[in-house]
């Protein structure tokens, strides 16, 4: 399980849109989750509801917050390439290394929820 200290929760609306103006280029570092699009969307959907619309025709996103207090924006994309966690350009965590552990209290989260893979 994730470490009880790590608060992964839905981005509110509010939090989305200061996403969109601390990040006028749209710019997202992708990590992947080394899991399939299947996988990702049948457990993301049982922890955080369904997908939100994208921008981009074929990408599902979850919104998410990863972290303590406001959190990092972290999106989780299936649709388009690998299934990834997206931080945001205009707060992406301190290091690599910190985006990393906090994609593996994601993956670990994910990989949590039981039940079939549907193909994706």
């Amino acid at each position: 399980m994730p470490n009880a200290t790590v608060t992964i929760r839905r981005a509110s609306s509010q939090e989305i849109m200061v996403d969109r103006i601390s990040n006028p280029t749209d710019l997202w570092f992708p990590f992947p989750l080394d899991m399939t699009g299947g996988r990702v969307a049948q457990a993301a959907t049982a922890l955080w509801g369904g997908p939100v619309p994208s921008a981009v025709e074929g990408e599902s996103l979850w919104r998410l917050r990863v972290g303590e207090g406001q959190g990092y924006p972290a999106y989780i994309s299936i649709g388009l390439g690998e299934p990834s966690v997206l931080f945001s350009a205009g707060r992406v965590p301190e290091t690599p290394d910190v985006a990393r552990e906090l994609v593996g209290y994601i993956r670990e989260m994910l990989s949590g929820v039981g039940g079939d893979e549907p193909g994706v």
